[in-house]
């Protein structure tokens, strides 16, 4: 799944999608890394991004934190990632970037 910010021109992947109050009403969050370099992730709400690719492959439904369902992408469920990518870790996000350019080796390896 992609997003664009309606700020923003180049659209991202999304890492999560959960459900939370939101400036005082319930909406649909989308976690994502926001720019190339960024050492984290950050929340965007629905209200201000549009989706670009809407396929969720690679996704597992999930119960978050607060016992709400949420919608998480399988790579960065493995030793606690993307927690530690909310944190700002700067380790879990070179691990990131590191199985990002694999998987786009794989890619280009089957043609993909």
């Amino acid at each position: 799944m992609k997003i664009r910010e309606l700020s923003r021109k180049d659209e991202v992947a999304t890492l999560a999608v959960y459900w939370a109050e939101y400036q005082g009403k319930r909406e649909k969050l989308f976690l994502i890394i926001p720019y190339e370099g960024y050492e984290g992730v950050t929340a965007v709400s629905e209200s201000e991004c549009e989706i670009t690719d809407c396929s969720l492959d690679g996704f597992k439904l999930i119960k978050g934190a607060s016992q709400g369902d949420m919608l998480v992408l399988g790579t960065v469920m493995e030793d606690n990632l993307l927690d530690r990518m909310i944190e700002h870790d700067p380790t879990a996000m070179a691990k990131y970037r590191e199985m990002q350019e694999q998987e786009s080796v794989h890619s280009a390896d089957s043609g993909a």
